[in-house]
């Protein structure tokens, strides 16, 4: 099977990837994280959730496979504290993301193993990014 590629989308002020998983306050196919990751994870296969730059109050249950990027200088702000996969090839990325918590950003009581990258990403919070003493993963 072939899988299509989507175009990017694009405006004045923002490059998209090529994601139909879109995350923004407007003009966007979703307004929360989690609309677009459960929809993305409901899909099948690999994606990447796009944000645009705001600030998102979520704490986001996270599924493999479904990477969350933002737009270059940070301008796609997460606050919250989230649930990572907790399969044994389960794996995720981070990419152009400020995360912010009053704690820290990933919690798990789980034993996963999920692969978690975070790549060029901010953090401002008061605790750890991970709050998961029975994980496996890296």
């Amino acid at each position: 099977m072939v899988t299509p590629v989507l175009p990017k989308i694009t405006n004045a002020t923002n490059l998209y990837s090529n994601s139909k998983y879109i995350v923004g306050a407007v003009d966007s196919p979703y307004t929360t994280i989690q609309s677009a990751l459960d929809s993305a994870h409901s899909a099948g296969g690999k994606h990447t959730v796009w944000i645009r730059n705001g600030t998102y109050t979520e704490s986001l249950t996270l599924y493999d496979g479904i990477n969350i990027e933002g737009p270059n200088g940070f301008g796609a702000v997460i606050v919250g504290v989230h649930t990572p996969p907790s399969g044994l090839t389960a794996a995720i990325t981070f990419c152009n993301i400020k995360f912010s918590s009053a704690n820290h950003v990933l919690s798990s009581n789980a034993a996963g193993n999920c692969i978690i990258e975070f790549d060029n990403c901010n953090f401002g919070i008061n605790g750890y990014i991970f709050n998961m003493d029975n994980w496996a993963g890296t």
